[in-house]
Formats: structure tokens, sequence, C-alpha cells
């Protein structure tokens, strides 16, 4: 009974380890609060903790977690809690250096990006959010948000469109100022 509790915790801790930066960042992101987003990542492992034997392939840990933590921000909204404007810095990752996080490097070129992804209506913000720091499919983004996979294309496709806009503008006023 010891060895099994044992073992269950170092795969908690893991798990807990390989993919907090990432949940963080992303709620971060949806909160746009730090604590909001750190008590969000709190309960979702939570949850996660006394369902880890439910979990039938270990390759569905981070679309079942995205999930947990996705489904912690709508309960965030929907009992009213105001966000905060302007608290959105991320925690580095400790290992596993994500794509995004390689391409965002730098802090202005991060809070820039942050701004922009912010600017975007709620819908499209989540599906760049889950696709980009979430890494989930189509398919797992389809099964998260109970839509279409020809939405969320449609959905990700404008989102990265209206990006492209806003970035765009960005870079044309700061020329502008040189």
């Amino acid at each position: 009974m010891n060895s099994d509790m044992s073992s269950k915790n170092i795969e908690f801790t893991l798990v807990y380890n390989r993919h907090k930066t990432g949940l963080y960042n992303y709620a971060l992101r949806m909160t746009r609060d730090k604590m909001t987003a750190m008590v969000i990542i709190q309960s979702a492992f939570e949850k996660y903790y006394r369902n880890m034997e439910r979990i039938d392939k270990p390759e569905s840990t981070n679309y079942w977690l995205v999930t947990a933590v996705r489904n912690e921000v709508l309960l965030h909204f929907r009992k009213g809690k105001v966000r905060a404007a302007e608290d959105t810095e991320e925690i580095d990752a400790e290992e596993d250096v994500s794509l995004p996080d390689l391409l965002l490097e730098s802090k202005e070129l991060k809070e820039t990006i942050d701004r922009a992804i912010a600017m975007l209506p709620e819908d499209l913000r989540e599906v760049i959010l889950l696709r980009e720091f979430g890494g989930l499919s189509y398919e797992e983004m389809a099964i998260t948000l109970s839509v279409d996979i020809k939405l969320i294309k449609s959905r990700l496709f404008n989102a990265r469109k209206k990006l492209h806009r806003i970035l765009s503008e960005t870079v044309n006023e700061i020329k502008d100022l040189i």
C-alpha cells in the first residue's frame, strides 16, 4: 500500500513538473491575474491527483490537464470574478522549453504579443492559447470546446489573421517613431 502511494506521488510529481509552466501560462493569459492563475493550476492538479488512475493512456494527460484548467477558468468567470488588467508575467520554464517560449525570448516581444492576444475576442484568444500554449491538436480542441473541428480551424485561422494585423500595425507604429 505504501509503495503504491509512493509510486503515485512520484508519477504525480513528474507530471506536475512537466506540465506546470505551460498550464500556468495558459491560465495566466486567460485570467490575466497571477494569483488566480496559481489557484486555478492548484485546483486542476488536485483534481488530477484524485483522478490519476482513471486516465487510461499517459498521452492523454496533457489533454486532461488542459481541459481541467480550462474548466477552472470558465468556473472562475462564471463566478463573476474580476480580471486584473496587466498582471501577465509568465514564469520561466525549468525544463522542456517549448517552441513558443523559444520564439518569445525578448520581454518586450512577449509583452507586445500578450497585448495583441488580449485584444482578440475571447473565442479566438482561447483557440490560439489552447493550440500554441496548451499544445492541443485540432481534435482535442474541438472536444474541449464542444465544437466542430471545422470551427476550430476557422477560429484559429481568424485568430492568426487578426494577430498578424495587430502586430503589423504595431510594427508600423514603431517604424514611424524611428
